[in-house]
């Protein structure tokens, strides 16, 4: 009964995470997002290819599409954060490898601040104020993300969560990171696109 639990919380949250936003967008704008700009079928890519309140409008969905789920799993199973860590971590795998487009999607982060809102509010917080503040004092959002993660991490071993949920989390820690690997390149080499140019275009525009 357990294990079916697992393939249950599983199956919702990768089907939700599926759910393309930026793509479905694009779309409907008559463009691939995944053609354009960082090529990456996310909130942060479809902020700079289709503009603020598009990619705001991408950023919500994306986060409500794991915050959901996961909140749902909390109600349902108030005593498990593993089996809610299952299904947030499963909704990130869903937006980054989403069947439905050949597996390639978005890196999850926007995602993962939904599973924060779904499992914890206090997490969902302290996760917002860093990826914002961070990414406004250093100007890149690949970098507001790695505190994001860090300090989501780190609530979780202060709110005394499971061992088996810490380790889920990094393993999907990890594979955010991994994705953004080339924006790290670019901002070493000067060439990363930063949040006030982008804004700056926009307003020109």
């Amino acid at each position: 009964m357990e294990f079916l639990k697992y393939i249950v919380v599983i199956i919702v949250g990768y089907l939700m995470g599926c759910i393309q936003s930026s793509y479905l967008i694009g779309r409907k704008n008559k463009i691939d997002i995944r053609e354009h700009g960082s090529k990456n079928a996310g909130a942060s890519n479809a902020f700079m290819v289709l503009g603020w309140k598009k990619g705001a409008l991408v950023a919500l969905i994306d986060i409500l599409k794991a915050a959901i789920p996961v909140f749902v799993v909390t109600q349902i199973f108030p005593d498990s954060s593993l089996l809610a860590m299952t299904c947030g971590v499963a909704a990130v795998l869903g937006h980054i490898f989403p069947v439905f487009l050949g597996f390639r999607g978005g890196k999850g982060t926007a995602c993962i601040i939904g599973m924060a809102l779904g499992l914890n509010p206090i997490i969902f917080i302290v996760a917002i104020i860093a990826i914002v503040l961070v990414t406004i004092i250093t100007d890149y959002v690949a970098i507001g993300t790695l505190v994001l993660l860090i300090s989501f991490l780190v609530t979780l071993i202060i709110l005394d969560y499971s061992m088996a949920a810490i380790f889920l989390f990094a393993a999907i820690a990890i594979i955010n990171m991994y994705l953004h690997i080339p924006n790290f390149k670019r901002i070493k080499q000067g060439t990363e696109t930063g949040l006030r140019s982008v804004l700056k275009k926009r307003k020109k525009d």
